[in-house]
């Protein structure tokens, strides 16, 4: 983190007590990290942010960091998680705001856009397709010979057992598989990385996340999801193991603003992959330009 002042407070949302920190003033740009990570995944964005005229607002998204962590997989539903993205844009003072969303953090992103379209500004994701392409890819074996980590994750309690034994070192050389080779991340940042993960309740926080998302579709929860109107900004790895590059494009009749930046060299981590051509994308796309 650079020398931008910073400050961290506690928000309530619906059934979680959720950590945030926030920099800078101006229009707010909520940003939402994925698994397995945590406010500091955007370290390098908020300054960046703060710098350039915006309120950065980076939770620990429930089950992370300093937040809280259910234990149940309900407490994971996709609507519960939109509610806490929108206790972020409502505790702003803003009736509205810019979303930025990767990984699981990018799927609770496209639900709160489609959720709350007025409270949203401008829309970015990373490397997660429209819940309506996830949906259609679940019924794909392509899909599942490349993520078959989601079918082990439903198994109660055996993956919280075997990826944090011996202080999460399987879940390290993961993480460091997945994330070694990319020239924004440190070795003592994946330490910390893993120190969060080791809070009580933090590995099952965060596998329950799949396992909510396979047994209660977002489109069966019976909301009245709308077409998102806004401004949406897709940016993908051109080399993410976990979801191939034609999902990217969002269905049009859903999202019909919206534009497609594949960064080449890129994997599923493009935030730590090219933060600095990350940067001037999402900054150019921010401004309005």
């Amino acid at each position: 983190m650079s020398d931008v002042l910073t400050s961290h407070r506690y928000i309530q949302s619906t059934g979680a007590r959720l950590h945030c920190v926030e920099a800078g003033t101006g229009p707010p740009v909520v940003l939402l990290h994925g698994i397995p990570e945590s406010w500091r995944a955007w370290h390098r964005m908020i300054p960046v942010l703060a710098d350039s005229g915006f309120r950065a607002v980076a939770p620990d998204l429930r089950g992370y960091g300093l937040s809280d962590k259910p234990r149940s997989v309900d407490a994971y539903r996709a609507d519960l998680l939109v509610e806490d993205v929108a206790a972020m844009v409502r505790v702003s003072g803003e009736t509205r705001a810019s979303v930025v969303g990767h990984s699981w953090g990018a799927l609770a992103a496209w639900l709160f856009a489609m959720r709350y379209p007025d409270m949203l500004g401008r829309l970015v994701i990373m490397n997660i397709p429209h819940p309506l392409r996830w949906v259609e890819a679940l019924r794909t074996l392509r899909f599942w010979r490349r993520n078959p980590q989601m079918a082990f994750f439903q198994l109660p309690i055996v993956p919280e057992v075997l990826l944090g034994v011996r202080s999460c070192a399987p879940l390290r050389r993961s993480i460091t598989r997945d994330l070694g080779g990319a020239d924004g991340l440190e070795p003592s940042e994946i330490s910390d990385l893993i120190r969060d993960m080791a809070r009580p309740g933090a590995l099952t926080g965060a596998l329950n996340y799949y396992r909510a998302f396979l047994r209660a579709n977002p489109f069966r929860l019976g909301w009245p999801l709308s077409v998102i109107d806004a401004p949406v900004l897709v940016i993908w790895g051109a080399q993410d193991r976990y979801f191939p590059v034609e999902l990217a494009q969002p269905p049009g009749s859903w999202v019909p603003n919206a534009r497609v930046e594949v960064l080449p060299g890129a994997g599923h981590w493009t935030h730590h992959d090219r933060p600095d051509d990350l940067d001037g994308l999402l900054l150019e796309f921010l401004k309005g330009s």
